[in-house]
């Protein structure tokens, strides 16, 4: 996890996600479903490697609630990477 300042000067936070998809259809899925979460400002999803770069305002979530929200849309997620 990483922090950076954004726009508007927003703190941000950068964090990695292994996630399961297994086509770029799932990484569609993936992506939509993480950018719908409240205080994600970006994810984007290397389907190769199965990780999710998630740029997030740490004052609105964390990456235990980014992995638990997955979960619960039905994503398998693992631990975030490096935290």
């Amino acid at each position: 996890m990483s922090g950076e300042a954004g726009a508007a000067g927003k703190r941000l936070a950068t964090v990695w996600l292994r996630i399961g998809a297994e086509c770029c259809r799932g990484s569609y899925t993936v992506e939509r479903d993480l950018r719908r979460l409240t205080g994600v400002v970006q994810a984007s999803l290397d389907v190769r490697s199965g990780i999710a770069h998630v740029t997030y305002e740490p004052d609105l979530t964390d990456p235990p609630r980014l992995v638990e929200a997955m979960r619960r849309a039905g994503h398998v997620v693992g631990s975030p990477i490096g935290a």
